[in-house]
């Protein structure tokens, strides 16, 4: 579970065990785990919490990747306490590949959904990923060549 909270800090963890021990619970909160739930369980309760913890994180709206804060609420980006500007477009865009992140988008997904109703030519989505992948941590956008961008951050 270390690993998953290091790796993806913005995710929620539910731990489902049939462990009930209090020594058990206790390492699992320490190393992270948003909540605990025992077997057996009844699949509503499952749902309830997932939906809670979705609330909580939901509200939150900020998100810790290695070094770097994204502050979705207050659109904010913090390398080390320090602030980043962004221009709009390049925070649109980062937005938009965290709300398909892991998943593999063509340049004609971003155009639409970022740019919209613009005109804009490849050169220019390739500027602001480029942009991008100087604030990011090393690695967080991989290049699929004549497919897009995905965003493993």
């Amino acid at each position: 579970m270390e690993y998953v909270k290091q790796t993806y800090s913005h995710l929620p963890v539910i731990v489902l065990t049939a462990r009930y021990s209090l020594s058990s619970k206790e390492k699992c909160f320490k190393s992270g785990a948003d909540d605990y739930l025992t077997k057996p369980f009844e699949l509503l309760e499952l749902e309830l919490r997932i939906s809670a913890l979705l609330r909580r994180f939901d509200k939150e709206k900020i998100l810790n990747l290695r070094e770097l804060t994204i502050d979705l609420k207050n659109k904010l980006l913090l390398k080390n306490g320090i602030e980043i500007p962004v221009t709009g477009r390049t925070w649109a865009l980062l937005c938009y590949f965290l709300e398909n992140r892991n998943r593999v988008i063509s340049k004609s997904q971003i155009i639409e959904h970022v740019w919209q109703d613009t005109v804009v030519s490849e050169d220019s989505i390739r500027a602001y990923v480029k942009e991008l992948r100087k604030i990011l941590p090393e690695g967080s956008i991989v290049t699929y060549k004549g497919r897009g961008y995905r965003f493993v951050g």
